[in-house]
């Protein structure tokens, strides 16, 4: 009778438990992936719902008008008798303020906007019929945007498109810290400029071999977000066109590495449709290996 082999138990056992993490790790992406496709279907305010937008000017009023069917965004309306809303940007307060000159087909939770200005707070949604507003907004200007929930481009989405999960994707990157990083200034697909910082320098190694590197940014606004955008051999073939991107958390003084699962890289939302601000991802975030994994382009 052969005697029991440990070694070989051993092995045997972190085998299946190598496999059991993978499928898990699968599963996972599997269930977020869903879960991002029940967001597009469901969802009110999402790029498939976006109909629409106007940049504010200091002082100058973006009027939005509901006629029968139809949202009428930045028209001088409120002159032909239109229920019409008037959205104000003022670059001295850095506030947003919203007023219903001609009376109220126009709500904000249960509130009715009057001709009264009311200021508007970040996050809020401005109901009009079915339609949907909301406004961005920061020190340095901002935009209105409408949003249709029976928008047809979400009456024929069919899903997002996504590679095959690949967990020799989800790589780990020696993190070189940039102390004193200095301000990038970004350009957007609506041809305005979004602010970054240099946070530090991702070493890490491709699947393959070939040695990689990437720029993790924050806002410069001073939200705690890490931010990568990137292109790389797949971009503008299978993936979109301008580079898509990867969030972490901003690793801390004391930490030498940080992962990176390219699986999770998503597109802007401007890759669904022109009417969102989004970074174009700079020439340093260029890699020159395909990554085959993430999100692919949606047409």
């Amino acid at each position: 009778m052969k005697r029991f082999n440990p070694v070989l138990l051993t092995i045997v056992l972190l085998s299946f438990s190598c496999m059991a993490c993978a499928s898990a790790y699968e599963d996972s992406l599997r269930a977020d992936r869903a879960k991002e496709d029940e967001w597009v279907r469901e969802g009110t305010i999402t790029p498939f719902t976006a109909i629409g937008q106007a940049l504010l000017r200091d002082g100058q009023a973006v009027r939005v008008a509901l006629a029968a069917d139809t949202l009428l965004l930045d028209k001088p309306t409120a002159d032909v008798g239109l229920p019409t809303i008037e959205v104000l940007w003022q670059s001295s307060t850095g506030k947003v303020f919203v007023r219903t000159p001609l009376g109220g087909q126009f709500r904000i939770g249960r509130k009715l906007v009057g001709p009264v200005p009311m200021e508007y707070a970040a996050g809020d949604t401005i109901r009009a019929g079915r339609f949907l507003l909301q406004v961005y907004f920061n020190a340095a200007g901002g935009r209105v945007m409408a949003f249709d929930p029976k928008y047809t481009l979400r009456r024929t989405f069919t899903g997002l498109h996504w590679f095959d999960p690949d967990p020799a994707w989800r790589v780990t990157a020696r993190v070189e810290l940039i102390a004193h990083g200095d301000t990038v200034t970004m350009p957007t697909s609506l041809g305005l400029r979004k602010h970054y910082v240099r946070s530090a320098l991702l070493h890490f190694s491709a699947p393959g071999g070939s040695d990689q590197t990437l720029t993790l940014f924050r806002p410069a606004s001073g939200e705690e977000y890490g931010f990568i955008p990137f292109t790389d051999a797949t971009t503008g073939v299978e993936t979109y066109g301008s580079g898509r991107y990867l969030d972490v958390t901003l690793p801390d003084t004391a930490a030498s590495t940080l992962e990176l699962d390219f699986n999770r890289a998503y597109n802007p939302y401007c890759a669904y449709t022109h009417y969102y601000n989004c970074p174009i991802s700079p020439t340093e975030n260029a890699l020159s290996v395909p990554v085959k994994a993430g999100e692919k382009s949606y047409k």
